[in-house]
C-alpha cells in the first residue's frame, strides 16, 4: 500500500475527500502538469503528449483540439486509466469535433499506478477507419474508440508507449 493510499484512508468524510481532490488538482496546475482544475488523468495525459511534440496547450474549453505542435497540427489527447485486468477503454468524441477540429488523435491508457500501459497515436482519417460511427435519434451522432489490442495494431497507427513512457514523471 502507497503512503498516499495510507494518507487518504485517515479522512472520513465525503467532504474530506473531495477538499483532498481539490487540493491534488491545485497541485498539478502550481506544478506545470495542468491547465485548469478539471480530469487530472487527462491534464496528465496532455502534460506528456506536449513534451513529447513540444506542443503548446489551447486555451481550456477549445472543442477537439487540447495542443498544437510546432508545425500547427491541431492535436486531440484522451487518457484514460485501467483500473482492472481486461478492461478496454473507450472514448467518445462528438462528429463534428471528428470532421474540423483535430488533425492528430493521442490515446494513452494508463496502469493503476499512472504508469503508461500503451499508448498511440492517429491521424484523423486513421481514426475513422477504426473507430465506430454511432447515430442517435435525439442527439449528433459521435464516434467511439475503443483502446482494444487490435485497434491499437492497426495500420496508420502509431505505437507512442515507449516514447511517452520516458516521459512519465
Amino acid at each position: 500500500m502507497s503512503n498516499i493510499t495510507k494518507m487518504i484512508e485517515h479522512l472520513q468524510s465525503p467532504k474530506e475527500l473531495l477538499l483532498a481532490y481539490e487540493a491534488i488538482k491545485q497541485r498539478m496546475q502550481d506544478l506545470g502538469y495542468s491547465s485548469s482544475h478539471t480530469d487530472p488523468v487527462g491534464q496528465y495525459a496532455e502534460h506528456l503528449v506536449a513534451k513529447l511534440y513540444s506542443a503548446q496547450r489551447t486555451r481550456n474549453g477549445t472543442a477537439g483540439c487540447d495542443l498544437i505542435s510546432h508545425d500547427n497540427v491541431r492535436i486531440e489527447v484522451k487518457g484514460r486509466v485501467a483500473r482492472r485486468d481486461g478492461y478496454v477503454p473507450k472514448t467518445y468524441i462528438m462528429d463534428s469535433n471528428v470532421q474540423s477540429q483535430f488533425d492528430y488523435l493521442v490515446y494513452i491508457v494508463f496502469d493503476k499506478n499512472y504508469e503508461v500501459l500503451r499508448a498511440v497515436g492517429m491521424t484523423v482519417n486513421v481514426f475513422k477507419q477504426v473507430a465506430n460511427y454511432v447515430e442517435h435519434t435525439n442527439s449528433a451522432g459521435k464516434w467511439v474508440y475503443k483502446a482494444s489490442e487490435k485497434n491499437m495494431q492497426q495500420p496508420g497507427v502509431d505505437d507512442l508507449t515507449q516514447d511517452l513512457r520516458e516521459l512519465g514523471e
